[in-house]
């Protein structure tokens, strides 16, 4: 397979992750690109987003931490928890209902034109529970155009799980997955 018939990353899409609140799209020039900044200003926090959308088990916050055990989960990522816990809670950005989304668009360019390729998860509380347990972890494999967190988190926030059942039935190229096993299975497959 050469460069030009290969998928890059095109952007980078994040809603409520870790300190990041509301929507945020970041633009990936395959040519040349960096993620700079100070400290504590979340370059770790979108590599782990990407991480979280490839790997089965990522280890968060690694570059921070040296490569030893970091205070970071998908938990705290979802909630947009910052430091130690208390008992007051302030820690906490999110404590109650809340939903955090993350994709990845892919693009190919090939004789046909262009192939797009969405990775994607909606992960949320409908509580207050801080237990990984209780988070709803929805995974999307979307071949094609008329995809996008937007529409899938819209989904989601209107209707849940059963919304996103539906919205995955009626949508041609777009496949859902309740776990992330079968979500990473078809990753390994299609690239």
């Amino acid at each position: 397979m050469t460069a030009e018939s290969s998928f890059v990353l095109q952007e980078l899409h994040l809603y409520n992750w870790g300190a990041f609140a509301g929507r945020h799209q970041i633009g990936i020039d395959p040519g040349n690109s960096a993620i700079i900044g100070p400290t504590g200003s979340g370059k770790t926090t979108l590599v782990d987003a990407l991480m979280t959308l490839l790997c089965a088990s990522p280890r968060y916050n690694l570059a921070s931490t040296g490569g030893h055990e970091s205070d970071r989960d998908l938990v705290s990522y979802v909630r947009g928890a910052s430091g130690q816990g208390n008992e007051t809670g302030d820690h906490i950005a999110r404590p109650g209902r809340c939903a955090t989304g993350l994709a990845a668009r892919l693009v190919r360019n090939s004789e046909g034109g262009r192939d797009v390729v969405w990775l994607g998860s909606l992960l949320w509380f409908d509580g207050s529970s801080q237990s990984a347990a209780d988070m709803q972890k929805r995974w999307f494999f979307a071949q094609g155009t008329g995809h996008s967190l937007d529409l899938w988190l819209e989904e989601q926030h209107s209707g849940g799980a059963r919304a996103l059942t539906r919205l995955a039935k009626d949508s041609e190229g777009l496949l859902m997955f309740s776990s992330k096993a079968p979500y990473l299975a078809k990753l390994h497959s299609f690239f």
